[in-house]
């Protein structure tokens, strides 16, 4: 009764997935009355509660009782949706708004999730998050001793009690197998060995390695794979290329089986962040997205100031990030088929094709005064900005540096790019584009994203982030003297200039705002709601701008989902072990 009370309690609106609960519910309580039954297999699937952001990441309690992902609600704010598949309900956990990447502890007593940097946890039942640790990057993982274990930016995997403390390194990252990141703790029984995934680029230098806690010694597992899970059936299993694969593994010994097999197709998966949408509990139940109910078509739209819509491009795909040459004639359009890659819609012949190409993933493109040419992030393995003519010409690198970096504007000269630099907490970067010499906006300061310079590159609008409240949008002076002015009211992100500098636009959830902007004095009007649409989520955790604008203001180029209200995403499947015991016998 303590638990309901605090959650927020919304009824399921799919019958399926109603029946689907009371089956397990049925289940749980034949276990309950009978534990020596041999309970059949139940799958089901089910919609989640709100709309799901685009992240591999999901977790299921080691009873097998609760499932967590992250959900966004209508003003765009990130929060954890916990199942109990016990009942016919689902919630959302109060007190982890703007979390990413929920895990739960081992006693299912809290929720562990990213906010900006940090770990924090927050009881299941509700209330307010309690810091665990600064300096986070990618999912946690806690063992049943209460340590967590977790990863750090260019700093391999640490560990810290789940009550917090003092955090101590356990591994580096091997330069000469040019590793980008040590991601996806976790423990095996024991308490004395975790399984990670050393991530690099290519798939093929990504590894599946198991760390000695006492000795520090690193063994091997698996060549080309990313996010292990240890099944208790005496399994490993990983994923790749869409699928999650099986192994028979001793888990004291380190000992693998002959030969791995494919045990389920269609996963959710981001190769970039080296996860996939599944996990399993201690005692046999699975949860995984299913990849063609989970990925939401999407398609390129025209948006005028009043809301009415006319497509932009004529073909539907999954498109993210459109923006619009200076001369208006090009889209440029991040699009994913096996990987995130940036192609062009030329409006003047109504042609669509790929501009980059490769393994590594290609995104946030942002256009030269010149129409021809542009900047975008290209990874080689982390995040750099490159350069690259629209005739395909070879890309030149405009600046390379240990983290991850989104270009979100280049200045009316074409002399300087600014971008988000994603480190402990996102800054505002401003480097010259031929010296590479680059400098931090605002140094000390909050976190913040998505800068872009104005028309005359005397202002500078940008995102910022306060703990506990939703970014604000400001403006302040690109040079000199003068302070910062707020813009937004209530909230705001991805800000744009119109009206030659005279209009600042930016987006809160589904609306779009405008307000007037004095470029002489740096004052801004009150903001007014000029829309409100049901667009689709950012791409790279909300780092880049998910619209663009004409330069007079009168239309908005956006990325809209098309609706599924059919989709079941989320696809559990009770006493899986039996299954996975026939795929590959111990």
């Amino acid at each position: 009764a303590a638990v309901a009370t605090r959650w927020r309690n919304i009824a399921l609106g799919s019958g399926i997935a109603a029946l689907g609960f009371a089956a397990v519910a049925a289940w749980s309580l034949s276990r309950s009355e009978d534990s020596s039954a041999a309970p059949a297999s139940v799958t089901f699937a089910y919609r989640p509660i709100l709309p799901a952001i685009g992240r591999s990441v999901v977790s299921i309690s080691q009873d097998g009782r609760l499932i967590a992902q992250t959900v966004s609600d209508s003003n765009g704010v990130l929060q954890t949706a916990v199942r109990d598949l016990g009942s016919t309900r689902q919630s959302v956990i109060i007190g982890t708004e703007g979390c990413l990447d929920p895990v739960f502890s081992p006693d299912n007593q809290w929720v562990l999730c990213l906010a900006r940097g940090t770990l924090q946890k927050v009881p299941v039942a509700g209330g307010p998050p309690t810091l665990v640790v600064e300096d986070v990057n990618g999912t946690a993982a806690v063992s049943r001793d209460g340590i967590v274990y977790f990863t750090r930016n260019n700093a391999g995997l640490w560990s810290v009690p789940i009550t917090g403390g003092t955090a101590t390194q356990l591994t580096t990252l091997d330069t000469a197998r040019h590793e980008f990141s040590h991601w996806m703790p976790v423990p095996l029984p024991g308490g004395k060995t975790i399984l990670f995934n050393s991530y690099s680029t290519p798939l093929a230098n990504s590894f599946i390695e198991a760390l000695d806690l006492e000795s520090g010694k690193r063994t091997v597992l698996v060549r080309g794979a990313v996010h292990p899970r240890y099944a208790a059936s005496g399994h490993l299993l990983y994923a790749r290329d869409g699928a999650i694969f099986a192994s028979k593994f001793d888990a004291a010994t380190l000992s693998l089986g002959d030969a791995a097999v494919p045990v389920l197709d269609n996963v959710f998966w981001s190769q970039t962040d080296g996860s996939a949408a599944y996990d399993v509990s201690a005692n046999g139940t699975l949860v995984f997205f299913d990849n063609a109910e989970f990925t939401v078509p999407t398609r390129v739209a025209w948006v005028d100031r009043s809301g009415r819509e006319e497509l932009a491009i004529p073909d539907r795909g999954h498109w993210a990030e459109p923006r619009l040459s200076p001369d208006q004639r090009w889209i440029a359009v991040s699009r994913k088929l096996e990987n995130w890659q940036i192609w062009l819609f030329d409006r003047s012949r109504n042609v669509l094709s790929e501009l980059t190409r490769g393994e590594g993933v290609s995104f946030s493109a942002v256009w030269m005064p010149d129409s021809r040419s542009l900047v975008h992030t290209r990874e080689s393995p982390v995040y750099d900005v490159y350069r690259q003519r629209i005739d395909g010409s070879l890309p030149a690198a405009v600046m390379s540096t240990p983290f991850d970096k989104n270009p979100s504007s280049v200045s009316p000269e074409g002399q300087y790019v600014a971008y988000t630099e994603v480190i402990a907490q996102d800054e505002v970067v401003i480097a010259a584009i031929d010296s590479g010499t680059s400098y931090v906006f605002d140094p000390g300061g909050a976190e913040q994203r998505n800068g872009v310079f104005s028309p005359d590159g005397r202002w500078f609008v940008y995102e910022e982030f306060a703990a506990g409240r939703p970014p604000q949008v400001y403006v302040r002076p690109l040079r000199g003297p003068g302070g910062r002015t707020v813009v937004s009211a209530g909230g705001g992100d991805q800000p744009r200039f119109t009206k030659g500098g005279r209009e600042i636009v930016y987006r809160r959830g589904p609306s779009v705002f405008a307000a007037q902007f004095d470029p002489a004095t740096g004052d801004a009007g009150t903001p007014v709601e000029l829309f409100r649409k049901s667009v689709a989520g950012r791409l790279n955790s909300e780092r880049s701008a998910g619209y663009d604008v004409t330069p007079d203001g009168s239309r908005f180029l956006m990325i809209i989902s098309e609706p599924r209200p059919e989709a079941l995403p989320n696809t559990v499947i009770t006493n899986w072990f039996d299954e996975l015991r026939r795929k590959v016998p111990r």
